[in-house]
């Protein structure tokens, strides 16, 4: 198996958590061994109940059916050149992202702006106020 489709079914598996499967990303990438998700596994201390279930689901049907719907989405993984860069630099960044929309805006100096769902008159007022100036400085905002 190659480097990349371990990458999604392991972004894919079920019944454990984001922590984990960076750690075996890690000992996946450290030795260069992708087919072997045992050895991967007890080199990071996951429980036995835990193992036998990861296996079970790495491999199994489900995860290829899930594989083969999530083609139809675009997406990029943590080895394309597009994924970002300051992205890498989190604790534990996604292994894997789906997008709609033009990628190269990841790219682009950018802003993210982060709410609630139902908007307030401060937070238009401030919206209104701040994000033409942002603009106007290079920077995409979202």
């Amino acid at each position: 198996m190659e480097a990349r489709e371990f990458l999604y079914r392991l972004s894919l598996v079920r019944g454990i958590g984001l922590v984990t499967k960076r750690s075996i990303w890690k000992a996946a990438q450290a030795s260069q061994r992708y087919d072997d998700l045992a050895v991967l596994v007890s080199e990071v201390g996951l429980s036995m109940d835990h193992t036998a279930d990861l296996i079970a689901n790495f491999y199994g049907s489900e995860l290829d059916q899930q594989l083969t719907t999530n083609t139809k989405v675009p997406s990029i993984c943590i080895l394309d050149d597009e994924y970002p860069d300051q992205l890498k630099e989190i604790a534990h960044p996604p292994l894997v992202l789906y997008y709609q929309g033009d990628i190269s805006l990841l790219k682009k100096r950018s802003l993210a702006v982060v709410g609630t769902r139902k908007q307030i008159q401060y937070g238009r007022m401030a919206s209104n106020l701040l994000l033409p100036e942002v603009v106007k400085q290079g920077y995409h905002y979202y």
